[in-house]
């Protein structure tokens, strides 16, 4: 262990409200559950790194604008929509994970106004409204911090093993299409982290309130033997995470045209020096991603990468630059990647 390290973790001492400050002028309608997240999930090397995780408090108020509507402010009563991210995690000599947390409340005349109004059509439309924020928000306290935290720690452990690696992600010898398959490795180990954190809890507890809204499709399966055989095989759940990231309509965030993916193979594409691809890298790069811990047991899941298909419009104008590169660099014969995307 370093003695001289700066860890620093902010989630030892929960996350409720008693992290938010609150204006007199208000009501609070939810807030995030007091969680704890210990200092036993860091691993002692990720501490030696100066980590710091840092949980943000944000409270957000429901006001009426000049047409007497519901509307949503931060706390300085700028106009906003609704929050989406619960957690982020940046690089660098300290690096940081960084925990959102976020509360409702209601401004105390805007209530008085809603309660006042006597026009049904008019109450409902604005109860309607105030009760959509409510849901909204009620989602984002409903979610373990400590589950943000883990997906977030596995983006860094990941970027941790690409640095040991390969000194630049960017300039490494892989095709467009392995860089593809690793972006989606590199959020599907993430999620699968906190997939097997939640599954740990149920096997302790029983309690299946510990499968958030991406796991609602396992949650569903809980009672049927099949799924019960599983619960200690971390090969089979890591099969099944996989597939449910796959089959999640929400993560065309990341797979869509012009989306996440796509932006960053083409990134990669125009910075990469035309070298051929090299697969000894490629499986060491997908080795580490899909690593994980369950049950106290280190657990090799990189065989279920091969269910992993990259979306073809993610890679293949990105490997058609590369190839031309490689050619204009390198006469020889090259072996140029599959087009299809079918042999991951």
């Amino acid at each position: 262990m370093n003695p001289n390290r700066k860890y620093k973790n902010d989630l030892e001492t929960g996350t409720g409200i008693h992290n938010f400050i609150l204006p007199k002028n208000v009501d609070l309608l939810v807030a995030p559950e007091n969680v704890m997240c210990p200092d036993s999930l860091i691993p002692e090397s990720i501490k030696d790194n100066n980590l710091k995780i840092s949980y943000i408090p944000q409270l957000y108020i429901v006001k009426l604008d000049a047409n007497k509507q519901p509307t949503l402010t931060d706390i300085c009563g700028k106009l906003c929509s609704i929050p989406k991210v619960l957690g982020s995690f940046r690089e660098g000599g300290i690096p940081e994970i960084r925990i959102n947390g976020f509360a409702l409340a209601i401004d105390k005349s805007a209530l008085d106004y809603t309660n006042q109004v006597t026009e049904p059509k008019q109450k409902q439309k604005l109860l309607q409204k105030i009760g959509t924020y409510f849901q909204e928000f009620s989602k984002l306290c409903s979610r373990n911090p400590v589950l943000s935290m883990l997906h977030e720690l596995k983006h860094l452990q990941n970027n941790l093993a690409l640095q040991k690696l390969t000194s630049d992600i960017t300039k490494a010898p892989l095709s467009a299409q392995q860089f593809a398959t690793l972006r989606y490795a590199d959020e599907i180990s993430a999620t699968t982290t906190e997939f097997l954190y939640a599954v740990e809890q149920y096997n302790q507890t029983g309690k299946d309130s510990v499968f958030f809204l991406e796991f609602a499709a396992f949650k569903k399966m809980l009672t049927l033997p099949q799924t019960k055989k599983i619960l200690h095989n971390p090969q089979k759940l890591i099969e099944v995470s996989t597939k449910m990231w796959l089959n999640n309509p929400r993560n065309q965030a990341y797979t869509a045209p012009n989306e996440d993916f796509c932006q960053q193979v083409n990134h990669f594409a125009e910075s990469h020096q035309g070298t051929a691809p090299s697969n000894k890298l490629y499986t060491n790069i997908i080795k580490e991603f899909m690593s994980f811990e369950f049950e106290g047991k280190k657990i090799d899941g990189s065989n279920s990468v091969k269910l992993i298909v990259p979306e073809a419009h993610i890679y293949q104008d990105a490997q058609e630059k590369m190839s031309s590169r490689q050619t204009i660099t390198a006469p020889a014969p090259i072996r140029h990647g599959p087009w299809s995307g079918r042999d991951c």
